[in-house]
């Protein structure tokens, strides 16, 4: 479902779509990232304090998928999605294209989370990058939802061309 969605996204609203899916952002913290937050040379997206639910700054990593699906989209400044009411509108889309009729609130990011700690194995990192306090909330809600097969394929999702990705 995540290439066949990334496959039908317009090139509006794909960075966006990739950042939930590979980074595990709110759509509230998507909706107020900017270009200059993302980082590639080092390689990460810093989510600042200030502006997010979180309590404090989290710098969060940019994984190889993450990295190819932004670069073709890559900007010095400016929002990393477009206003609220284009995103929701393509993303509805998108959704119909792509056949996902089911989207819970905060889909994407509950997808990286599920696929994070079933390839990465690794709660107390995953639990940093989501800006979470505690662990415990990762056991809860992410803990053996998907199988690590599954999730291997969901962190080999690269993008064909610009607006276009495989599994």
């Amino acid at each position: 479902e995540a290439a066949n969605l990334l496959s039908h996204s317009s090139d509006k609203i794909l960075p966006a779509i990739a950042i939930g899916l590979f980074a595990g952002l709110r759509r509230s913290e998507i909706g107020r990232l900017e270009w200059s937050q993302v980082n590639f040379k080092h390689e990460h997206i810093e989510v600042k304090a200030s502006s997010f639910k979180s309590p404090a700054r989290r710098l969060v990593p940019m994984r190889n998928n993450l990295r190819q699906s932004l670069d073709p989209y890559r900007q010095r400044n400016g929002p990393v999605m477009p206003t609220a009411m284009i995103y929701r509108s393509r993303l509805s889309s998108a959704r119909k294209a792509a056949g996902i009729e089911k989207w819970p609130h905060n889909a994407l990011r509950h997808s990286f989370a599920s696929y994070n700690l079933a390839a990465f194995e690794n709660a107390p990192a995953l639990s940093g990058e989501m800006g979470h306090v505690s662990i415990k909330m990762i056991f809860q809600h992410y803990r053996a939802l998907v199988l690590q097969k599954d999730a291997e394929s969901f962190w080999s999702i690269t993008p064909l061309a610009k607006g276009k990705s495989k599994a």
